[in-house]
């Protein structure tokens, strides 16, 4: 009996449970977007880890000196994948910054290689990007 009398069986017992802070990045993104939001981030993601790999096998045969580039972005995102079942990755800045310097670099330059690819592929010569002729004249010319 508590202080009032009543009986403590007779109480009802209201037990809320709340998710205040998520063990990893997969469950966090579970709770604040639900099911259809952690749907969309895999399949982003996948697709994102398509394309560094795209781009280092693509390395490999058109540009075999940014090779090490290539797979270390590759490496440098599984590394963060994996990250992010053990710890909210994303929350930390110093490890997402440079790595989406990282990406974004790999990313950009991997269109550059797949229209390299597509060149050779059909046996035309790829285009090198030449800086422009400097004019030492001072006059006009004759």
């Amino acid at each position: 009996m508590d202080l009032n009398g009543r009986a403590l069986t007779n109480r009802r017992l209201d037990v809320q449970w709340e998710l205040a802070h998520p063990l990893n990045e997969y469950l966090r993104f579970l709770h604040d977007e639900g099911a259809l939001g952690l749907a969309l981030l895999l399949i982003g993601l996948g697709h994102l880890l398509m394309i560094c790999r795209r781009a280092f096998r693509l390395s490999i045969d058109v540009m075999p000196s940014a090779v090490s580039f290539y797979l270390g972005a590759y490496l440098a995102f599984v590394a963060v994948l994996l990250t992010m079942l053990t710890d909210n990755t994303c929350d930390y800045v110093f490890t997402m910054g440079p790595f989406g310097v990282l990406l974004g670099t790999a990313l950009r330059e991997s269109r550059r290689l797949g229209a390299n690819s597509a060149l050779t592929r059909v046996g035309l010569p790829v285009p090198v990007r030449r800086p422009p002729r400097a004019s030492l004249s001072v006059g006009p010319a004759i």
